[in-house]
């Protein structure tokens, strides 16, 4: 009787560890659209008691062989819904490129690292989730809300979200994932449909891709918050207008091109090495990085004064080709046309002087470009105007330390800056036409465009002219012989706008039909 009453509390401490084995189990359950018949496969990480997997027929099988990190499980699929059983020691679960369709992993929540790319999923949702440090579903058919709180993800380090269909992060249209994720150091978003980007409230994010996806705005900084652990930013294909990074000095690489930004400084970037800002609109491009590797600053508006120093040049530079950049006042305003001045006495009055005098620096600071203004009125390749003798009174201008008086009309001009010094000298770069004397009109006003013109591709057809872009969305103006307006638009891929027979100025290129 004595051993009896000793074998009670023995069997009921063996139910409490035989309990919470049961209670602790987690399940994973997907939807595939392959076909019953078809193979599919999955990994999880390396547990001893292996995992069970009901390939839809309702019989689990058990895996348990092999002593890889990882273990891959491989089955016929007997129906379209599978459900793998495990223990809590499984953290990671990989399924890539296996079409599934939905996944449930609400009863799995010791789950570290999810890798769910190129499927078909429609939905997922992660909450509860609360050891969760990767989650990767790029490539799926994820459209309109995704939830990523900070309060249930509060451990996510790296986040891979591109290329789906996505709108909305936690009922907003913002990236933001709503909150302070304090521990995201990789996120990948590129490729979906946001407007706006706020990277400024996750202090370890090292690495950010949100190119691709339609931002207007794009914040690495704020009163309250700074990314400043950020080295890399990819924010390429986007309809962004300005940027400030100056507060993330750690950033090494730096991905801005085919975007709309006018001016950009990054002098406080010092550690930056890779950087491409091709294809904006930028008239000032201001950098101090002596650790340059690969620098594309073409298709903008810039002239040597954006080119790197001769002390730090990258090992890949990309200069040209740039559009003409825009001659411009001191508030920024563009220069179409400059007064002439009607005697040589009156060369000092501020009412005739064309300030010319920022185009002659170079990147090293110094004012050794050679400015040389042409009259383009016959020919795009122009003819030099004549310094001014004051011996003989004859001449078109004079100018003193970079500003220019000018003394004869002339419809059409433009401005090229040239180099002598051997690192600069296979580079020439010209302005959009002005005037002097005279306002550009008619064709002449039209052929301010010229910049735009080259994004373009025209070809005069029957009745009317095809215009396509080369690069994203264009803005594109038609003028006639006249000068009058007859078409404006917005031009993504192509477009033919039907027009009588006559000559035709397209962003500044001349057809006929």
């Amino acid at each position: 009787m004595k051993n009896k009453y000793l074998l009670l509390p023995i069997l009921f401490l063996f139910s409490l560890l035989v309990l919470p084995v049961s209670a602790q189990e987690q399940t994973i359950t997907m939807s595939t659209s392959k076909s019953v018949g078809e193979e599919l496969t999955l990994k999880v990480n390396h547990t001893f008691d292996g995992v069970t997997v009901d390939w839809g027929n309702g019989s689990p099988v058990t895996y348990n062989t092999g002593n890889e990190v990882y273990r891959t499980v491989t089955g016929t699929l007997q129906g379209q819904t599978i459900t793998l059983t495990g223990s809590k020691y499984i953290t990671t679960f990989i399924c890539t490129g296996q079409q599934l369709t939905n996944l449930d992993v609400s009863n799995a929540t010791n789950l570290q690292s999810i890798y769910v790319q190129d499927n078909e999923l429609t939905t997922i949702s992660v909450n509860g989730l609360t050891k969760l440090k990767d989650l990767n579903v790029s490539g799926n058919k994820l459209s309109g809300r995704i939830d990523l709180k900070n309060t249930t993800l509060p451990a996510l380090e790296t986040l891979d979200i591109s290329d789906n269909e996505l709108t909305n992060i936690s009922n907003s249209t913002v990236l933001n994932l709503t909150g302070s994720h304090a521990n995201l150091q990789y996120l990948n978003a590129s490729g979906n449909n946001f407007t706006r980007a706020y990277l400024n409230a996750f202090p370890k994010l090292d690495y950010a891709d949100v190119s691709g996806i339609g931002l207007t705005n794009l914040s690495v900084q704020s009163s309250s918050y700074t990314a400043d652990a950020l080295t890399v930013v990819n924010a390429a294909d986007n309809n962004l207008t300005i940027f400030d990074p100056s507060a993330c000095t750690l950033i090494t690489d730096l991905f801005l091109n085919n975007n709309t930004i006018k001016q950009l400084d990054v002098t406080k970037l010092t550690k930056l090495k890779n950087v491409s800002v091709a294809n904006n609109e930028m008239t000032s491009m201001l950098q101090n990085s002596t650790n340059l590797v690969f620098y594309d600053i073409s298709g903008n508006r810039l002239y040597f004064r954006a080119l790197p120093k001769t002390t730090a040049q990258p090992l890949y530079g990309v200069y040209g080709p740039q559009m003409p950049f825009l001659i411009e006042d001191e508030e920024g305003n563009q220069i179409t046309s400059v007064k002439v001045c009607p005697s040589y006495d009156e060369r000092s009055n501020t009412d005739y002087i064309l300030n010319l005098a920022n185009y002659r620096y170079d990147g090293n600071g110094r004012a050794q470009s050679t400015l040389t203004i042409l009259d383009i009125t016959e020919n795009e390749e122009g003819t030099p105007l004549v310094a001014y003798n004051s011996s003989t009174g004859e001449g078109d201008y004079v100018v003193t330390t970079g500003k220019y008086v000018f003394f004869t009309n002339h419809n059409r001009c433009k401005l090229r800056l040239t180099h002598s010094l051997s690192y600069f000298a296979n580079y020439s770069f010209e302005s959009t036409p002005f005037a002097i004397g005279s306002e550009l009109t008619g064709i002449s006003q039209a052929t301010t465009d010229v910049a735009a013109s080259e994004r373009l591709l025209v070809e005069p057809s029957e009745g009317c002219v095809v215009i396509t872009s080369l690069v994203g969305i264009q803005s594109v103006n038609i003028y006639d012989a006249g000068g009058r307006r007859v078409w404006g638009g917005k031009v993504e891929k192509s477009v033919n706008v039907n027009l009588p027979r006559g000559i035709y100025v397209v962003n500044g290129k001349k057809v006929l039909l």
